[in-house]
């Protein structure tokens, strides 16, 4: 994981060195918080999805809903199917890995969403 900090990190400046005449200081600096925020947050150790980075033990215990999740295995392992083994390279990552760890939900215009 030490080795793909300084990578990601060369790449967010390269980026941001191609894109930074698009915006204003206020709008580079929300960037760059933006992107510090997420290379202090994937060097850690990662211990689950928080709110505040404590872990609540219990808060979704794992037990029988009655629903079948039959249909979304069918429709996932059906979309693995259709993809060659590069692609699923590039598809199926384990939870603690950086590039699944960079995923948002934020779509600000100014944030590259994974």
């Amino acid at each position: 994981m030490t080795r793909i900090i300084p990578f990601m990190i060369a790449i967010l400046i390269v980026a941001g060195a191609q894109a930074q005449d698009q915006y204003d200081e206020r709008t580079l600096a929300v960037k760059l918080r933006f992107a510090n925020q997420e290379l202090e947050a994937i060097s850690k150790r990662f211990k689950g999805v928080t709110t505040n980075g404590d872990i609540i033990p219990g808060l979704f215990p794992i037990q029988q809903t009655g629903v079948s999740t039959e249909p979304i295995v069918h429709a996932a392992n059906s979309f693995l199917n259709t993809l060659s083994p590069a692609q699923k390279t590039q598809t199926q990552f384990s939870v603690d890995d950086p590039e699944w760890r960079r995923w948002s939900n934020v779509d600000n215009g100014i944030y590259v969403r994974q």
